[in-house]
């Protein structure tokens, strides 16, 4: 190819690299986005004409408005196009079709996404006294499996009778909100069994003869394959759905202004803070390291005290 030199443009590169890609749809549509709005203001310029500065105006400009959306962009979404940039351009470097990176010369952007955040613990008595007075459907279910059971919105999606049994929840598979591609989970910690809570356990049989009398009404059997959580026309909740229901009720029914994940570092964060081991902890939240204590686990100062008033009680009593 006579234009193998580094004549190519960027946006030509682009496409090339893209389709030589091998990753989860999630990850490519991901970057996509990200190569549209690199495209947007570099797209025209020659590979081996794009220095450190132009890298440096592009990514002020996407940031600044010039981007697919014409808004301003977060740095954490700034900071995910600098990485695609940068590992794109290394891509033609080992190519031969640059001398050197320009992208890895350029400061990443600092990531500016809120911590997330654990509701309190009379959120959550609040929260559960509400979800009693509401009818059981697919969204108020899926709410439950989030802050009682801790789990994610695929995992919450992706569950179905047959993992429902003798007291605990198998988790073996996750939707993607995307495409609501059924997959197994990212490791193999992530399949475990997660004991219920008394009340999780009733609420879930009351709505499985619930949902069973509704599905016959649809024409449709339920049986162990059957999804948890179903829309009102008896298929799998779209992930997506649940999100936007959350998103709208949460706040206006109990009162909490958080995001359905942050439910699940809720519970988490109960389960840490009522003394759950280490072990238990990992094993429940389907981590594959502890490290993830850090963000998921959440410090209450009440359950400090507790932990030195039951240490106190021990010592006392020797």
């Amino acid at each position: 190819d006579a234009r193998g030199a580094g004549d190519e443009t960027f946006a030509e590169y682009a496409a090339r690299w893209q389709a030589s890609r091998e990753a989860s749809p999630q990850t490519k549509a991901k970057e996509d986005v990200r190569i549209r709005n690199l495209c947007k203001a570099i797209g025209h310029m020659r590979l081996r004409d794009i220095r450190r500065m132009d890298v440096q105006e592009a990514l002020n400009s996407i940031r600044d408005g010039g981007n697919l959306s014409g808004r301003e962009l977060s740095g954490t979404t700034m900071y995910g196009i600098h990485q695609t940039l940068r590992q794109m351009l290394q891509d033609a470097v080992y190519d031969g079709l640059m001398d050197a990176n320009p992208a890895a010369m350029v400061r990443p952007p600092r990531k500016d996404t809120k911590p997330k955040r654990a509701a309190s613990m009379d959120d959550v008595a609040r929260m559960v006294d509400g979800l009693a007075m509401l009818p059981l459907d697919g969204f108020t279910v899926g709410v439950r499996l989030a802050v009682l059971a801790g789990l994610r919105r695929g995992e919450v999606v992706g569950l179905q009778w047959g993992d429902v049994a003798d007291g605990r929840i198998a988790v073996r598979r996750s939707v993607q909100s995307r495409y609501g591609t059924v997959k197994e989970p990212k490791t193999e910690s992530g399949r475990r069994s997660v004991p219920m809570l008394p009340e999780l356990e009733a609420d879930l049989e009351r709505w499985r003869e619930q949902q069973r009398f509704r599905l016959a009404a649809l024409g449709i059997e339920q049986g162990d394959g059957t999804p948890v959580v179903t829309s009102a026309a008896g298929t799998r909740l779209d992930s997506s759905n649940l999100y936007r229901w959350w998103r709208k009720n949460g706040p206006a029914l109990f009162g909490i202004d958080c995001s359905l994940h942050e439910l699940r570092h809720t519970f988490l964060t109960m389960l840490g803070n009522s003394g759950a081991s280490a072990a238990a902890l990992k094993s429940i939240a389907g981590w594959s390291s502890l490290a993830m204590a850090d963000v998921y686990v959440h410090r209450d100062e009440d359950a400090d005290a507790d932990a030195v008033r039951m240490l106190e009680s021990r010592l006392s009593a020797r």
